[in-house]
């Protein structure tokens, strides 16, 4: 019985679609038939030169590049684990990384080669750089391979450890098999109807994050073509819409924030038409949003769904329910089961806020060298990524928070989200973040940081008498700052915690 990898199932499109574009970037692209013939190059490399035994880790250190589907099957394909690297990361996150899980080799880029170096040269002992010529050119070694037997390798063997973004510390390795990352896809082609031979995915975001991995490999699997935006701008990222028809995007906050940022006038520039499914992911859509991308791009567009690099894809909010059920993550994802559970870990009735719990063949299989981490997001087969939702009668899902950024003030549990979301009613606000600051008598303060739109303008009294209209008076922000933009990760995630931090030195 054939096994459910990587490289397999792109063999399998090829051999139905050898002559067809399966990636593009910019002005490179490459058929399936070239990289069937690239990935078994890099496997070949992997046994014959680098000498990489079956378990062992390679460091990606990569942007958006041609190259990434053929690396991640290639090594794959002879057990060898993918251990996924900021591209952007500063030499110190590149060193806390590659210490953890001590790879020999490491794949960089000529635009970050110099920091990937500085972070890593003390564990790495080859490196592989793509974009440039010469001594250790990527690109050159891949030439030099040539094919070999290996070995079938099992579906439940790990292919990548993502590592975590660190938010609440040191980053933690995930560790992702073939068998999770492909039944994701085939849930997802399920989920959305969006995906087959006909599909053209837009690639948004990075990579090397497991959302980016996963937009890149499932067109690629059922014979689709995937455009990867190597760099964003709006501009850029409508031209490849328009320019390459494309019929899926995976978007984030961030990415509609820019698009609606400009006038009507000029979002009507690009013709749009060909996108039948968006999907929204990684961070919270406000529903002020939502109502926007609905009317700019129809009522049947629009999903928006919910997971974590361990549990994979937990929930969906699906077209017909986008301006039914509002502030919502939607039902379960095809395969997932999901429960809210108290502090005893009692399932929770309807309405009732806990802490929410899946599990599916979909979920990771477990923590690198993090037993301690595991026991506590793993328990019975059951997965918790720590935020805090509610179900309604339905059994629709709605996030509330993550539980590590409750706020408790004058003894009564705030969620910043909540408050967030009537911030960002307000037509002055582009940016929201509410966090809790020490406080001698209400224990912690409720405390809004807010970006402004370009030439529109709110202080402090305005936006809190607008709170008031919309809260319990015991929710409204004791203080509310004018700020720059917020600090955001690379998947437009923003980051209370560098938030929180900036507060306590600056307040």
């Amino acid at each position: 019985m054939k096994s459910l990898t990587l490289a397999e199932g792109v063999r399998a499109a090829a051999a139905r679609f050898p002559s067809r574009v399966a990636i593009t970037i910019d002005e490179e692209r490459v058929t399936y038939a070239q990289l069937v013939e690239r990935i078994g190059q890099v496997s070949a490399g992997a046994l014959e030169d680098l000498r990489l035994a079956s378990g062992e880790r390679v460091a990606v250190c990569l942007p958006n590049c041609l190259p990434w589907m053929e690396i991640a099957c290639g090594f794959s394909a002879v057990e060898v684990v993918s251990a996924m690297v900021p591209p952007m990361a500063a030499a110190p996150e590149i060193r806390t990384i590659v210490e953890d899980c001590e790879p020999r080799v490491m794949l960089c880029h000529a635009s970050n080669e110099a920091q990937a170096r500085a972070g890593a040269s003390h564990v790495v002992e080859r490196f592989l750089v793509i974009g440039r010529a010469g001594p250790d050119s990527y690109d050159d070694w891949l030439c030099r391979a040539r094919p070999v037997v290996k070995p079938p390798v099992d579906e439940t063997a790990i292919f990548s450890i993502a590592y975590s973004s660190g938010a609440t510390g040191k980053p933690k390795g995930i560790l992702l098999s073939h068998r999770s990352r492909i039944l994701t896809a085939y849930a997802a082609a399920a989920e959305y109807r969006a995906l087959g031979p006909q599909t053209r995915m837009l690639v948004s975001t990075p990579v090397f994050h497991g959302a980016g991995f996963l937009n890149l490999l499932a067109p690629c699997w059922f014979g689709g073509e995937a455009v990867m935006l190597s760099r964003f701008s709006i501009e850029r990222l409508l031209d490849l819409i328009e320019s390459h028809r494309i019929t899926k995007a995976h978007l984030v906050p961030s990415h509609f924030a820019a698009f609606f940022a400009l006038s009507a006038a000029e979002r009507r520039r690009w013709d749009l038409s060909s996108l039948s499914c968006i999907v929204s992911g990684t961070a919270p859509l406000a529903q002020s949003v939502k109502e926007k991308i609905v009317e700019a791009f129809g009522a049947d567009v629009l999903h928006e769904r919910y997971g974590s690099t361990e549990a994979s894809i937990v929930s969906n909010l699906r077209p017909a329910d986008q301006l039914r059920k509002a502030a919502c993550v939607g039902l379960p994802f095809p395969s997932v089961e999901v429960e809210v559970r108290g502090e005893d870990h009692r399932v929770l009735p309807p309405g009732e806020v806990g802490e929410l719990w899946s599990r599916s063949p979909l979920m990771f299989s477990g923590y690198w060298r993090r037993p301690e981490a595991q026991a506590k997001a793993v328990r019975g087969g059951w997965v918790s990524a720590g935020d805090l939702a509610r179900r309604d009668d339905e059994g629709y899902l709605y996030l509330v928070d993550r539980k590590d950024d409750m706020i408790i003030s004058g003894g009564e549990n705030v969620y910043p989200r909540e408050i967030e979301e009537v911030l960002l009613r307000h037509p002055a606000v582009q940016e929201a973040a509410v966090i809790g600051l020490p406080h001698e008598y209400w224990g912690e303060a409720i405390t809004g940081f807010v970006h402004l739109r370009a030439g529109m303008s709110a202080d402090e009294d305005a936006l809190r008498r607008f709170c008031e209209r919309h809260l319990a008076k015991w929710k409204v922000p004791k203080r509310i700052y004018l700020r720059p933009p917020l600090p955001r990760n690379s998947m437009g995630k923003v980051l209370r915690r560098l938030v929180r931090d900036e507060a306590k030195k600056t307040i």
